[in-house]
Protein backbone atom coordinates (compact mmCIF):
# COMPACT_ATOMS: atom_id res chain seq x y z
CA UNK A 1 0.00 0.00 0.00
CA UNK A 2 3.00 2.39 0.74
CA UNK A 3 4.01 1.86 -2.80
CA UNK A 4 0.31 2.74 -4.78
CA UNK A 5 0.08 6.16 -3.31
CA UNK A 6 3.42 8.24 -4.90
CA UNK A 7 2.43 5.99 -8.25
CA UNK A 8 -0.84 7.39 -8.35
CA UNK A 9 0.42 11.12 -7.79
CA UNK A 10 3.04 10.84 -9.98
CA UNK A 11 0.32 9.28 -12.68
CA UNK A 12 -1.86 12.12 -11.80
CA UNK A 13 0.73 14.98 -13.01
CA UNK A 14 0.52 14.06 -17.24
CA UNK A 15 -3.33 14.19 -16.58
CA UNK A 16 -2.98 17.04 -14.40
CA UNK A 17 -0.87 19.26 -17.46
CA UNK A 18 -3.13 18.28 -20.16
CA UNK A 19 -6.27 19.09 -18.62
CA UNK A 20 -4.05 22.56 -17.80
CA UNK A 21 -3.23 23.25 -21.37
CA UNK A 22 -6.29 22.73 -22.51
CA UNK A 23 -7.80 25.23 -20.02
CA UNK A 24 -5.49 27.84 -21.54
CA UNK A 25 -6.34 26.61 -25.14
CA UNK A 26 -10.03 27.05 -24.16
CA UNK A 27 -9.74 30.24 -22.30
CA UNK A 28 -7.57 31.21 -25.63
CA UNK A 29 -10.08 30.45 -28.23
CA UNK A 30 -12.93 32.55 -25.99
CA UNK A 31 -11.04 35.55 -26.06
CA UNK A 32 -10.58 35.14 -29.76
CA UNK A 33 -14.52 34.42 -30.46
CA UNK A 34 -14.66 37.73 -27.99
CA UNK A 35 -11.76 39.68 -29.88
CA UNK A 36 -13.59 39.16 -33.19
CA UNK A 37 -16.84 39.70 -32.29
CA UNK A 38 -15.49 43.22 -31.46
CA UNK A 39 -16.60 46.22 -33.52
CA UNK A 40 -15.50 50.19 -33.07
CA UNK A 41 -17.63 52.56 -33.66
CA UNK A 42 -17.07 56.41 -33.40
CA UNK A 43 -19.97 56.82 -30.72
CA UNK A 44 -18.45 54.34 -28.43
CA UNK A 45 -15.03 53.58 -28.79
CA UNK A 46 -13.24 54.87 -25.31
CA UNK A 47 -9.58 54.53 -25.49
CA UNK A 48 -7.92 52.96 -22.17
CA UNK A 49 -5.22 55.64 -22.72
CA UNK A 50 -4.08 57.93 -24.83
CA UNK A 51 -1.73 60.82 -26.16
CA UNK A 52 -2.20 64.29 -28.04
CA UNK A 53 0.10 66.59 -29.98
CA UNK A 54 -0.57 69.68 -31.93
CA UNK A 55 0.24 70.44 -35.60
CA UNK A 56 0.55 73.30 -38.07
CA UNK A 57 -1.04 71.02 -40.89
CA UNK A 58 -5.25 71.56 -41.52
CA UNK A 59 -7.31 69.18 -40.34
CA UNK A 60 -8.28 68.00 -43.62
CA UNK A 61 -4.22 67.03 -44.31
CA UNK A 62 -3.93 65.42 -41.48
CA UNK A 63 -7.12 63.17 -42.37
CA UNK A 64 -5.68 62.26 -45.07
CA UNK A 65 -1.95 61.82 -43.77
CA UNK A 66 -3.66 59.17 -41.41
CA UNK A 67 -5.53 57.52 -43.57
CA UNK A 68 -2.71 56.76 -45.77
CA UNK A 69 -0.68 55.68 -42.78
CA UNK A 70 -3.29 52.98 -41.81
CA UNK A 71 -3.27 51.57 -45.63
CA UNK A 72 0.21 51.43 -45.31
CA UNK A 73 0.20 49.22 -41.98
CA UNK A 74 -2.32 47.50 -42.21
CA UNK A 75 -4.47 49.36 -40.61
CA UNK A 76 -8.45 48.82 -41.60
CA UNK A 77 -10.88 52.05 -40.85
CA UNK A 78 -13.92 50.85 -39.38
CA UNK A 79 -15.57 53.97 -38.43
CA UNK A 80 -14.65 57.32 -39.65
CA UNK A 81 -16.65 60.52 -39.41
CA UNK A 82 -14.66 63.47 -40.81
CA UNK A 83 -16.70 66.02 -40.32
CA UNK A 84 -16.20 65.64 -36.73
CA UNK A 85 -12.52 64.39 -37.36
CA UNK A 86 -13.14 60.82 -35.51
CA UNK A 87 -11.07 58.01 -37.18
CA UNK A 88 -11.03 54.11 -35.49
CA UNK A 89 -8.70 51.98 -36.60
CA UNK A 90 -8.70 47.98 -36.37
CA UNK A 91 -5.19 46.53 -35.05
CA UNK A 92 -5.96 42.73 -36.04
CA UNK A 93 -4.44 39.76 -34.19
CA UNK A 94 -1.53 38.53 -33.48
CA UNK A 95 0.73 35.80 -31.76
CA UNK A 96 0.94 38.27 -29.01
CA UNK A 97 -2.41 40.39 -28.76
CA UNK A 98 -5.88 40.09 -29.35
CA UNK A 99 -6.06 43.30 -31.51
CA UNK A 100 -7.31 46.35 -30.73
CA UNK A 101 -8.68 49.61 -31.90
CA UNK A 102 -7.22 53.03 -32.31
CA UNK A 103 -9.41 55.95 -31.99
CA UNK A 104 -8.19 59.05 -33.66
CA UNK A 105 -9.55 62.60 -32.92
CA UNK A 106 -8.56 65.45 -34.81
CA UNK A 107 -9.51 69.22 -33.83
CA UNK A 108 -9.01 72.31 -35.66
CA UNK A 109 -8.26 75.07 -33.18
CA UNK A 110 -8.19 79.11 -32.58
CA UNK A 111 -4.47 78.90 -33.03
CA UNK A 112 -4.45 77.66 -36.81
CA UNK A 113 -2.89 74.97 -35.24
CA UNK A 114 -4.41 71.07 -34.93
CA UNK A 115 -5.07 69.16 -31.96
CA UNK A 116 -4.57 65.47 -32.55
CA UNK A 117 -5.44 63.09 -29.81
CA UNK A 118 -4.49 59.32 -30.26
CA UNK A 119 -6.40 56.39 -28.17
CA UNK A 120 -6.43 52.59 -28.05
CA UNK A 121 -8.80 50.72 -26.78
CA UNK A 122 -7.68 47.13 -25.83
CA UNK A 123 -10.39 44.25 -27.50
CA UNK A 124 -9.58 41.89 -24.55
CA UNK A 125 -9.18 44.15 -21.35
CA UNK A 126 -6.74 41.67 -20.05
CA UNK A 127 -3.85 41.60 -23.41
CA UNK A 128 -0.45 42.77 -21.91
CA UNK A 129 2.40 44.68 -24.09
CA UNK A 130 -0.65 47.14 -25.23
CA UNK A 131 1.52 50.44 -24.60
CA UNK A 132 4.15 49.43 -26.34
CA UNK A 133 2.20 48.73 -29.88
CA UNK A 134 0.64 51.91 -28.73
CA UNK A 135 3.56 54.21 -28.55
CA UNK A 136 4.81 52.75 -31.85
CA UNK A 137 1.86 53.94 -33.64
CA UNK A 138 1.38 56.96 -31.91
CA UNK A 139 5.15 57.79 -33.36
CA UNK A 140 4.52 56.63 -36.55
CA UNK A 141 0.96 58.75 -37.11
CA UNK A 142 3.21 62.14 -35.37
CA UNK A 143 6.41 61.17 -37.61
CA UNK A 144 4.56 61.08 -41.12
CA UNK A 145 2.47 64.64 -39.75
CA UNK A 146 5.42 65.99 -38.71
CA UNK A 147 7.03 64.97 -42.33
CA UNK A 148 4.05 66.82 -44.15
CA UNK A 149 4.04 69.74 -41.37
CA UNK A 150 8.51 70.34 -43.01
CA UNK A 151 7.20 70.06 -46.38
CA UNK A 152 4.68 72.67 -45.96
CA UNK A 153 7.09 74.95 -44.29
CA UNK A 154 8.88 75.32 -47.35
CA UNK A 155 6.18 76.29 -49.26
CA UNK A 156 5.43 79.55 -50.92
CA UNK A 157 2.46 81.08 -48.83
CA UNK A 158 -0.13 84.07 -49.01
CA UNK A 159 0.78 86.82 -46.74
CA UNK A 160 -3.29 87.46 -45.97
CA UNK A 161 -4.83 84.22 -45.68
CA UNK A 162 -1.60 81.71 -45.44
CA UNK A 163 -3.03 79.28 -48.22
CA UNK A 164 0.05 77.63 -51.02
CA UNK A 165 0.94 79.73 -53.41
CA UNK A 166 2.89 79.09 -57.06
CA UNK A 167 6.05 81.35 -57.67
CA UNK A 168 4.20 82.73 -60.90
CA UNK A 169 1.19 83.71 -58.86
CA UNK A 170 0.60 87.55 -58.97
CA UNK A 171 -2.61 86.76 -57.05
CA UNK A 172 -3.89 84.00 -54.58
CA UNK A 173 -6.63 82.31 -56.08
CA UNK A 174 -8.11 81.85 -52.29
CA UNK A 175 -8.33 85.40 -50.92
CA UNK A 176 -7.56 87.76 -54.16
CA UNK A 177 -4.53 89.15 -51.98
CA UNK A 178 -2.03 90.80 -54.58
CA UNK A 179 1.03 88.99 -54.06
CA UNK A 180 3.46 90.28 -57.21
CA UNK A 181 5.58 92.37 -54.78
CA UNK A 182 5.84 89.75 -52.57
CA UNK A 183 9.73 88.47 -52.38
CA UNK A 184 10.68 84.77 -50.86
CA UNK A 185 13.71 82.81 -49.75
CA UNK A 186 15.38 80.83 -52.44
CA UNK A 187 16.05 78.27 -50.04
CA UNK A 188 13.43 78.28 -47.52
CA UNK A 189 10.12 80.19 -49.49
CA UNK A 190 10.25 82.51 -46.09
CA UNK A 191 9.17 85.87 -46.76
CA UNK A 192 11.87 88.41 -47.16
CA UNK A 193 12.20 92.29 -47.75
CA UNK A 194 13.62 93.97 -51.19
CA UNK A 195 16.70 95.03 -48.70
CA UNK A 196 17.73 91.37 -46.92
CA UNK A 197 21.15 90.25 -48.22
CA UNK A 198 20.96 87.38 -45.69
CA UNK A 199 17.27 85.72 -44.82
CA UNK A 200 16.65 86.25 -41.49
CA UNK A 201 15.37 82.11 -40.54
CA UNK A 202 17.43 80.33 -42.89
CA UNK A 203 20.62 82.62 -43.58
CA UNK A 204 20.82 81.72 -47.27
CA UNK A 205 22.84 84.93 -48.75
CA UNK A 206 20.14 86.49 -51.27
CA UNK A 207 21.63 87.79 -54.34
Amino acid sequence: MQYNIPLIILSSFPIGGIIFAAGIILISLFNMIRASAKKGSVNNTVPDESLAFKTKVSKENSIIIIKKFASQHGHKIVDIDETKGVIILNEAMSMTSYGAFYSIYVYSQNDNLTSIQIGIKNKISSDKNSSKRFLIFYNGIKLAISQMENDFSKMKRCPNCKKEINDTDTFCNECGQKINQIKTCPNCKKEINDMDTFCKDCGQKIK
